[in-house]
């Protein structure tokens, strides 16, 4: 197991967010190992001042038909108690497939192509559900997803179409 301690004190992390205590991690064997899970639980952890409370399991799957690696992703029972006291909750199942890189030993170099959905309640008390229609690209030499499209569906409000574009790396989406 591995515990990730950020201390009690808020630290400030290298990607300009504020952190503050344990991500615990157990795992059965190694992430390209397949079979093997990783769950993730915390103990009193905030990003920002937010608190984040839940389990996240990550399985590795093995190969597809495609020879690719591809791990399913679900989170459940994950909150986020705000800061003004409004609480974010869902549970999520996604597909996180490898499609470059496998073979190489520079991790920049792989990229990976996530399809799932989710449901749960917004800060504002209301039920919403998300899918991935088009699965998003994500190449870890880019900082953000470059395409790819997610429908998000607040209860009782018009669905919203996120659209990551096209494959440029920018921080760009249209809504």
């Amino acid at each position: 197991s591995l515990v990730i301690d950020f201390g009690t004190v808020n630290c400030l992390c290298r990607d300009g967010r504020y952190r503050r205590g344990k991500i615990l991690v157990s795992y059965t064997g190694k992430y390209f190992e397949t079979g093997s899970v990783r769950t993730m639980t915390f103990d009193n952890f905030y990003r920002n001042d937010n608190k984040l409370e839940g389990t996240r399991t990550i399985t590795n799957n093995g190969l597809n038909a495609q020879g690719q690696y591809f791990w399913t992703i679900n989170a459940s029972n994950m909150k986020i108690t705000k800061t003004d006291g409004k609480i974010h909750s869902w549970n999520s199942t996604r597909t996180r497939t490898m499609v470059a890189g496998q073979n190489t030993t520079d991790w920049y170099e792989d990229e990976y192509l996530i399809s799932g959905t989710a449901s749960g309640i917004n800060a504002r008390g209301e039920n919403n559900t998300a899918q991935i229609t088009t699965p998003l690209h994500r190449s870890l030499s880019c900082r953000w997803i470059d395409s790819g499209v997610i429908e998000i569906s607040p209860e009782e409000r018009r669905t919203r179409i996120v659209n990551f574009g096209n494959g440029n790396c920018d921080n760009e989406a249209v809504i």
